[in-house]
Order: C-alpha cells, then sequence, then structure tokens
C-alpha cells in the first residue's frame, strides 16, 4: 500500500464465499473503479473467509481474490452492508442513535 491510498471495509461475495475485508483505495476512489482496473486478482487484507451460510472457515492478513469470481461487492461494515439491504435494520439502528 502507497502512502496516498487508504484502507477501505468491503464485503465480496463468490459463488462459494463471503470474504469480509478491506481493500486499499486513493481517497476519495471509487470501488467500481478500483474493480474495473484490478487485474486478475484483488487484494484483501485482514480478511475473515465464510461459507454462504456465514460458517468462518479460516483468517487470513491476506487473500487474493480472482475478480472474475466476485459475484457482489460492498463497502463497510457488516453491519452497514445489512441495513443496505434491511430496511427495518436501518429504522432499528436510527431508534438506537
Amino acid at each position: 500500500m502507497s502512502s496516498d491510498e487508504e484502507m477501505t471495509q468491503v464485503v465480496v461475495r463468490t459463488s462459494n464465499h463471503v470474504i469480509r475485508g478491506a481493500v486499499a483505495l486513493i481517497p476519495g476512489a471509487r470501488l467500481t473503479d478500483y474493480l474495473r482496473n484490478a487485474d486478475l486478482f484483488i487484494a484483501v487484507v485482514d480478511a475473515v473467509v465464510e461459507d454462504q451460510n456465514g460458517k468462518e472457515l479460516f483468517r487470513r492478513r491476506f487473500v487474493n481474490v480472482h475478480r472474475d469470481q466476485i459475484e457482489i461487492v460492498a463497502l463497510g461494515r457488516e453491519e452497514a452492508v445489512l441495513a443496505d439491504l434491511d430496511p427495518a435494520a436501518t429504522a432499528l439502528e436510527d431508534a438506537q442513535e
């Protein structure tokens, strides 16, 4: 990672796994542009790899994910991702603040 990059939390879904971790992006850069310009693999650091049912399979400091295997990528913490998918979760989160 160069000094002009910052770690951005992501959740990556493939056909077999869910990978939670971070990618290095230049501040203000869009994740879409990063993926479009990536080589065959993207580097995910501090990765937690789960099966499709949420069972943790392993943790690694670094994993490469083949770009063509990615089905969905979302920014942010798991809670933020779930809130994006579930309006009720957003309402509950707002009520707790």
